[in-house]
């Protein structure tokens, strides 16, 4: 009984979605929360300041999970997992947002796809550790902290949601 109810709700594409959900609600919280002003580098001009975001990490973190678990949701509705154990396929058993998004078959830019692997660095590192467990190829930039960085991870979340549009939102009570 135990394995039916699990393999029922890992193949649930409201719960993926739901989850998707309270992942994107929380980062936009988080992302909108507080900025600073903060001295640009030398090399990038005298005296400019730039705003920060206070909470990028998590909110970068969560963003990614968004898209991840989106993107799995769109997966699990194609092609629902065929047993009791939440196990993707060796292709999918991933968190590289391009590979997932390559899979539900959505195109991305290059600008796009360059918000997606700073996603996916936020995605392994971000949520275990302060820094990150291998330095090659980590450039301390490597996550997002401008303005446009949320804009273009909510164009690329319409871009899944116009997939999954397809299929019926779960209804979601609403607490009085």
């Amino acid at each position: 009984m135990k394995d039916k109810i699990l393999n029922n709700r890992a193949n649930s594409f409201g719960l993926w979605w739901l989850r998707s959900d309270e992942f994107y609600k929380t980062a936009k919280i988080l992302w909108h929360l507080e900025t600073i002003d903060t001295p640009i580098r030398k090399d990038q001009g005298k005296g400019d300041t730039s705003k920060i975001h206070i909470y990028y990490r998590t909110a970068s973190l969560l963003m990614g999970l968004s898209l991840e678990t989106l993107a799995k949701a769109i997966i699990v509705k194609r092609s629902p997992l065929l047993s009791t154990e939440v196990r993707f396929p060796k292709n999918l058993d991933t968190h590289v947002l391009t590979d997932l998004f390559i899979e539900v078959r959505s195109d991305f830019n290059e600008e796009e796809k360059q918000v997606l692997n700073r996603l996916t660095a936020a995605i392994i590192w971000v949520s275990k550790y302060p820094v990150p467990k291998k330095t090659s190829g980590w450039q301390i930039n490597n996550l997002l902290r401008n303005d446009n960085d949320f804009v273009v991870f909510e164009e690329l979340r319409k871009k899944l949601l116009k997939i999954e549009s397809l299929i019926p939102r779960p209804a979601r009570k609403v607490l009085k």
